[in-house]
């Protein structure tokens, strides 16, 4: 699996980030371990693991949302009008079409790797001539061979409140449990169950004001293990620092978010993931991949491109 990651970071560098404006929205690996899907726009690309070929570029309707591999290696795709298409791999025939029956934009979509037919989504309008999103909101979306159900899991929405603006989906993030938004140099965590939200806000140093770096949030990634209660946050700042954080359920439905590290060794934004053994994996705009194991506090360059 760790082979797998390195090797599909370094197709999404080397053939769809370095063109402009093509920034990955989502990317897996399918079960077989013989192909990375990536999917950019409304196009998702197919790439041969080993060989590091691309294979075909499957075009879509629309915007793609996000992607997921099923047990049985075939591919799941989310469009933002709400379409769920599935694919088998490597051969791309549509094995179904399904209408998730929803009223307003796809945005997010956290599919629990334990439960195949239950989805969490954040929902929302989109307002093209302004380029934001507003009235969002979470619901968890219950699927079988025949309907589809829809649930809202905000219990307090005043608690809900991520930004009056949201300019980048890549400031959304969420799982079975949390919700995480941020905006300028804040994150908010929200918790479905207890509807208890916390704030995280990130102070710049003397050093970073004096050279006038821009210390606001630019992505942000959620990570949860069914077999942990803490869940892994990774916020990437504007000017190339990255945290990670621990989010922790305390008593009574409350929520800690634990700072666990803090690091600085890229010039801007870097596209970063959380490997399968808990190591930062980060691709910065100086074109170097670099992976730091949190563990040991070991940074390792693993290419330059």
């Amino acid at each position: 699996m760790r082979n797998a990651l390195d090797v599909s970071s370094q197709l999404i560098l080397k053939s769809e980030c370095s063109k402009p404006r093509r920034v990955p929205i989502s990317t897996v690996i399918t079960s077989d371990q013989k192909h990375v899907c990536i999917a950019i726009d409304d196009q998702i690309f197919l790439y041969d693991i080993r060989s590091g070929q691309r294979i075909s570029v499957i075009n879509q309707t629309d915007t793609v949302i996000a992607l997921s591999s099923s047990s049985d290696n075939q591919l799941l795709v989310y469009l933002m009008n709400g379409l769920l298409i599935e694919y088998a791999i490597p051969s791309q025939a549509v094995v179904q079409y399904k209408q998730l029956n929803i009223q307003q934009k796809l945005l997010k979509i956290y599919q629990s790797p334990t439960t195949s037919n239950q989805i969490y989504a954040i929902i929302g309008d989109c307002y093209d001539t302004d380029e934001y999103f507003k009235n969002l909101n979470i619901i968890r979306i219950h699927t079988s061979a025949d309907s589809t159900s829809i649930e809202n899991v905000i219990k307090d929405e005043s608690k809900f409140n991520i930004s009056p603006k949201l300019t980048n989906l890549e400031r959304l993030a969420l799982s079975d449990k949390l919700c995480v938004g941020c905006v300028d140099n804040r994150v908010l965590v929200y918790a479905y169950e207890s509807g208890k939200s916390v704030k995280y806000e990130y102070n710049s140093s003397k050093e970073e004001l004096n050279k006038g770096l821009v210390n606001d949030f630019v992505s942000i990634k959620l990570y949860q293990k069914p077999e942990e209660e803490a869940s892994k946050l990774i916020g990437v700042l504007h000017f190339g620092r990255i945290l990670l954080w621990n989010i922790e359920m305390a008593n009574k439905g409350s929520v800690r978010i634990v700072l666990m590290q803090s690091v600085h060794w890229h010039r801007g934004a870097p596209s970063v993931c959380l490997t399968s053994e808990q190591s930062l994996l980060s691709a910065g705009i100086e074109g170097v991949l670099v992976k730091y194991s949190s563990a040991v506090s070991n940074k390792s360059s693993l290419c330059s491109f």
